[in-house]
């Protein structure tokens, strides 16, 4: 088994671009002799990205000599986060920029120990492994590799992540409902534009649709233009959209072969300097009467200063007007004018209330904030949008810690930089940097066809993890020591037992908190009903959080629980409960002696799971304590770890259960079974009532996701 997880992960590996590749069998560093010879006469301004790994969205020429290389993130995303590797890795070994921003840390890292491990194949197969699942990002990947060590920064400020984090939890315990209203108002204006929309403007809707999803211009700009021209519309005073032509043609134009044979010629004279072959030829290093013996590189020279003087942002702010433009002369009625511009305004919605806007979404809101308020109410998600903008209020506010952090940092301030954010904060830290007059340039990481994993997303940022490292879902876990002295020890342990898996889960424990005692103390400490009535919302939140954190991380104990099936069954009528009964399933650390009228009669709710279930023969919880089975428990009953679920009136068969009201958060018994001071308030309705309020908030998908 161990060796065909080694086969698995290295195939997997071949799967990976060529420049990252190369980066993973480069030994860090090297003698001078062997070493690739540093690009010292490139500069940043020459920067050419190859469309494997991305494309340059924006560049801007400041008054500052200062650089900043903007890397947009696409959480959990592993075609992107390879790809964001490999740029880090080309900028560090050919333009020397050792210093790195990045969201979702507050700490520093260079990673002493572990990028001064020699490379290995264990070494890349485990930064692989820690990849794919997203345990690491991009970021720490290249780190772990670089020709020199990166300086890497955490950008935030960790109070306001922690708040921002917070409300997320609270977007994702809401998330599915939110999704089916917005479904339901999605699938009706899909149903009206079929029945509504004139031919033309259908076709253009449905190739709309498609480059949404998409982006690809390349794709989506000949059947634009070839519109445009049909219908007489002019795009002469949008300079990008014209600029765009000419760079289609150009491209379009050149002999690819030939290009492909003459850059094969020119790269091997030049192998040792690590440039790509663009950055090759804007570099100057090729003397002119060399070049004029190469007229497809000359010809692509040439286009590449074109590309160079196109600005994405701006050419797709040009290419929506002309859409616009376009409509106007396809619309044949005003209901089809009005039902288009409600089809807009449900988009811009949707990207706010689906937490995936950016700066420009938002401007798009509030050009239309009355209207859009109006259609939320209709469709009952006005409450949606509230928590929503308090979401995108803090955001802002963590646009503005990062500029801070970047003008301020002793490391980050002192040189060019790299900075590693997510979509929302690449577009707010461009508007600061441009404020600030300094340089930047903006790289979107290729995606390929491979969509997100927003399941991934959602695990790694409801992750428990130490209390020093808990919005990226990076919570700065592996900006910390014990990261890398785990991966040191990971790797060195891999040589020997093979096991990829082991080793991964060996890192993956050090972003969590230190192992706690058979009975773990929580650190909110005992509370009584009247404090905890006392305290603020976002107290009684951080405090649940707590305890649900120390108690589902306490994977050292069995939990045991006694249970009726028709007081079960009675249970899981509320969807709370059902929720909470889906975590305990998952737990193999969990037993339900659950007590059956009929044994052959097993509700489906005690089937599958991976917990251990007893089934007693009994008409009640007390007919079933006399049972053998019962009593090969009395270690459990013993040591206090085995409830009951009693309804009203009845009492605990046996002194040594600790008795729980039939209520849905009781199905969470091993809250009660790890945290005695509980027990005394398990009685009242109102505190169970509360912890039912603060389970929710929480999240549904923390409680799920603890038990995997």
């Amino acid at each position: 088994m161990e060796i065909c997880s080694i086969v698995r992960y290295t195939f997997r590996m071949r799967k990976l671009p060529l420049l990252l590749l190369l980066t993973l069998t480069a030994v860090p560093p090297a003698p001078l002799s062997s070493a690739p010879e540093p690009a010292e006469t490139l500069s940043i301004q020459n920067l050419s990205v190859p469309k494997s790994l991305g494309r340059i969205d924006d560049r801007f020429q400041g008054t500052s000599t200062r650089w900043v290389i903007q890397i947009q993130d696409v959480h959990t995303h592993l075609p992107a986060q390879e790809n964001i590797a490999a740029l880090i890795d080309h900028l560090n070994a050919v333009y020397g920029i050792e210093r790195v921003g990045a969201e979702g840390g507050w700490s520093k890292t260079s990673f002493k120990e572990s990028w001064g491990l020699p490379s290995s194949r264990e070494k890349q197969m485990l930064a692989r492994g820690l990849l794919e699942e997203a345990h690491i990002t991009g970021t720490a990947y290249a780190g772990l590799f670089t020709q020199t060590p990166l300086k890497i920064t955490g950008l935030e400020d960790k109070s306001l992540y922690f708040e921002n984090r917070s409300q997320y939890l609270k977007h994702l315990s809401e998330r599915s409902a939110t999704q089916k209203k917005l479904e339901a108002v999605e699938k009706r204006l899909s149903q009206e534009k079929a029945s509504l929309y004139n031919t033309k403007l259908k076709k253009l809707d449905d190739a709309l649709l498609k480059f949404e999803e998409g982006k690809k211009a390349e794709k989506f700009f000949p059947f634009l233009l070839s519109e445009l021209q049909a219908q007489d519309v002019s795009v002469q005073d949008l300079p990008q959209m014209l600029l765009f032509k000419e760079v289609f043609a150009k491209e379009s134009a050149l002999d690819k072969k030939k290009l492909e044979a003459e850059s094969a010629r020119l790269m091997e004279s030049y192998k040792r300097k690590r440039l790509t072959f663009e950055e090759l030829l804007k570099s100057g290093l090729i003397p002119a009467e060399q070049m004029t013996r190469y007229p497809a590189s000359s010809a692509y020279l040439e286009l590449l200063r074109l590309q160079d003087t196109l600005l994405y942002r701006d050419f797709f702010s040009e290419m929506n007007t002309a859409v616009d433009r376009l409509k106007e002369k396809l619309f044949s009625a005003d209901a089809e004018r009005m039902l288009d511009a409600r089809w807009y305004r449900f988009k811009t919605a949707q990207s706010l209330l689906s937490f995936e806007a950016t700066p420009a979404v938002l401007d798009k809101f509030k050009e239309a904030e009355a209207e859009i308020r109006q259609d939320l109410a209709e469709a009952d998600l006005s409450g949606d949008l509230d928590l929503a903008m308090n979401f995108y209020d803090l955001v802002t506010r963590r646009d503005k810690a990062f500029f801070e952090t970047l003008m301020q940092d002793s490391e980050l301030s002192s040189g060019d930089a790299i900075v590693v954010t997510g979509g929302f904060h690449t577009e707010g830290l461009s508007r600061h940097l441009r404020e600030a007059g300094i340089s930047y340039i903006v790289i979107t990481p290729e995606l390929g066809d491979t969509p997100p994993s927003q399941d991934l997303y959602y695990k790694r940022l409801s992750d428990s993890i130490a209390d020093t490292q808990t919005l990226s879902e990076s919570a700065n876990r592996w900006f910390t020591t014990d990261f890398d002295k785990a991966f040191v020890n990971a790797s060195l342990g891999l040589r020997t037992d093979r096991n990829i898996f082991a080793a991964v889960g060996m890192v993956v424990e050090s972003f969590k908190a230190a192992p706690t005692a058979v009975r773990p103390e929580t650190s909110s400490g005992s509370v009584s009903w009247n404090e905890l009535k006392a305290w603020s919302r976002e107290q009684q939140l951080t405090w649940a959080q707590t305890l649900l954190t120390r108690t589902l991380d306490n994977k050292g104990v069995r939990f045991y629980l006694l249970v009726h099936q028709r007081v079960l069954d009675e249970l899981l009528q509320d969807p709370a409960a059902q929720k909470i009964w889906e975590r305990t399933r998952g737990d193999r650390n969990n037993s339900v002696v659950a007590v059956l009228d009929d044994l052959a009669s097993v509700s489906e709710s005690l089937l599958g799971g991976r917990f251990k279930v007893e089934r007693i023969q009994g008409a009640s919880v007390r007919d079933a304590s006399a049972s053998t089975k019962l009593s090969r428990l009395g270690a459990a009953l013993d040591q206090g770890f085995f409830a009951v679920i009693l309804p009203e009136g009845e009492t605990a068969p046996d002194a040594r259960l600790v008795a729980l009201k039939k209520h849905p958060v009781s199905l969470l018994f091993q809250l009660f079974l790890s945290n005695p001071e509980l027990q005394a308030l398990a009685g009242e309705d109102a505190f169970l009532d509360l912890l039912k309020s603060l389970l929710e908030d929480i999240s549904s998908d923390f409680l799920l996701e603890k038990s995997a």
